[in-house]
């Protein structure tokens, strides 16, 4: 049997035409899927255009979406909330699945008017330090004109875990246990 040649891309070229480099491909991707979690937290949200608002948060990734609870007649609402998505999927598909947080008004003339929108692709987060984004202000605009001003601001930690890791603990938390230990 010939040994197989190999171009200068560095690809086996298969003299046998029953086996298809492409699902060859397809497969390793498939073997190599793992198991994530990502865990999202709203902080707040600042300077949300508009007055005498009822802002919900709703945080959409990989099919799902979960949303906060209404806060009454504010435009800098405490959410305060920690949502939990499990998925299963190659590293390198991360970076073909967007999270969207979209801030908007529950109550309008129109239900759920949107205030303003943030996007970014989980790849973004996983090439980040321990794969997390931790108490960061994302701005939030007009999904329709992004050259339009900013419609607000939104707090959020966002950590993607997959099997072995350990959850990032950020310097505010750190301290809060220290004090403890020393009050006991």
């Amino acid at each position: 049997m010939e040994p197989a040649v190999t171009d200068f891309a560095g690809d086996v070229q298969n003299d046998h035409p029953s086996i298809d480099k492409e699902s060859v491909r397809k497969n390793k991707f498939r073997l190599k899927s793992r198991d994530f979690q990502l865990r999202v937290k709203v902080f707040q949200a600042r300077q949300l255009d508009g007055s005498n608002l009822y802002p919900v948060c709703r945080v959409r990734v990989v099919g799902h979406t979960r949303q906060t609870k209404i806060c009454k007649g504010t435009n800098e609402p405490q959410f305060n909330e920690v949502f939990f998505f499990n998925f299963n999927m190659h590293e390198a598909e991360m970076y073909d699945e967007i999270i969207e947080f979209e801030v908007c008004n529950s109550r309008a003339l129109r239900a759920d008017v949107i205030i303003g929108t943030f996007k970014v692709d989980l790849g973004f987060i996983y090439a980040q330090v321990k794969h997390s984004i931790i108490r960061k202000w994302l701005l939030l605009a007009n999904d329709d004109d992004r050259t339009a001003s900013a419609k607000g601001y939104l707090k959020v930690s966002i950590n993607i875990l997959g099997s072995g890791d350990e959850a990032p603990v950020s310097k505010i938390q750190m301290k809060f246990c220290l004090l403890e230990l020393r009050l006991y």
